[in-house]
């Protein structure tokens, strides 16, 4: 039996810094040793968007694009969720971004 969550991190963008727009690229890591299944991206401890969840790894890992205008001016939290076969769940450390209009 497989009891091991998998690990996951936020590779871009950085934490504390500016980002802005309908486009902005999160790309994340996921590895586990029976494989991941899926990445998902929160902000706020809600999901980002309709399409926050990706199923395939590109040569950047876990890509989703966001659209960050709905959000109000401010600091706000990300976090990555990956998912294994087995239905564990890793989380990644908190990204604090700011965003601006």
């Amino acid at each position: 039996a497989d009891y091991i969550a998998p690990k996951v991190a936020i590779a871009s963008p950085v934490a504390l810094t500016t980002v802005s727009g309908s486009n902005v690229e999160f790309d994340m890591t996921a590895s586990d040793k029976s494989g991941v299944t899926i990445v998902c991206l929160f902000v706020d401890n809600e999901p980002v968007s309709q399409n926050y969840c990706q199923f395939q790894a590109t040569s950047q890992g876990y890509v989703i694009p966001v659209d960050v205008t709905g959000l109000s001016v401010g600091y706000h939290n990300f976090q990555a969720k990956a998912y294994d076969p087995a239905f564990n769940v890793g989380v990644s450390t908190d990204l604090p971004l700011w965003i601006n209009r």
